[in-house]
């Protein structure tokens, strides 16, 4: 139920244009790839640039072994999509829609006429109310020209809070 609700939601926002009122392009690309740190962050944003078609990525999910560094993977790709929010966190394994991985970086990258703002909050096992208040503080209540909104909510489940 929750995924069919998702794929309506999904649907009515490519349709309907903040700006136009009309139909807006949305492009939505993957990538998977191996190697160093240096390696897979040239392979990914060489791919995902490639299926972007020129577009500017707006928001940029990167799903890394915990064999890539962070650290050092992010602000690689942070660097290769200007513009975009770029968020990422460690997996246990990693995929697309073309296959999966180990020790791999896979990314998710969403183009189109998209606001993306990003927030952060700690402490979620301890109190999740703060945490939450804490990641929307940021965040503009409204966006002029935007009528419509969703949340991307990424928790850590290992927390023992993710409710």
């Amino acid at each position: 139920v929750q995924y069919s609700t998702f794929q309506k939601i999904w649907k009515s926002a490519l349709l309907d244009s903040n700006r136009t009122g009309g139909r807006i392009e949305t492009r939505v690309v993957s990538a998977l790839a191996g190697g160093s740190c240096v390696e897979a962050s040239k392979r990914l944003l060489s791919e995902l640039h490639d299926k972007l078609k020129g577009q500017p990525a707006r928001l940029a999910l990167v799903f890394a072994s915990t064999s890539q560094p962070l650290g050092e993977l992010m602000p690689l790709l942070a660097a290769g999509l200007p513009g975009a929010v770029v968020a990422g966190c460690s997996t246990a394994g990693e995929f697309t829609e073309r296959g999966d991985a180990k020790g791999s970086v896979s990314a998710f990258v969403l183009s189109g006429d998209f606001e993306v703002q990003a927030g952060f909050g700690t402490g979620l096992k301890a109190n999740l109310e703060a945490a939450v208040t804490e990641a929307v503080a940021p965040l503009k209540a409204s966006v002029e020209g935007y009528k419509y909104r969703t949340v991307i909510m990424l928790l850590d489940t290992l927390s023992g809070n993710a409710e």
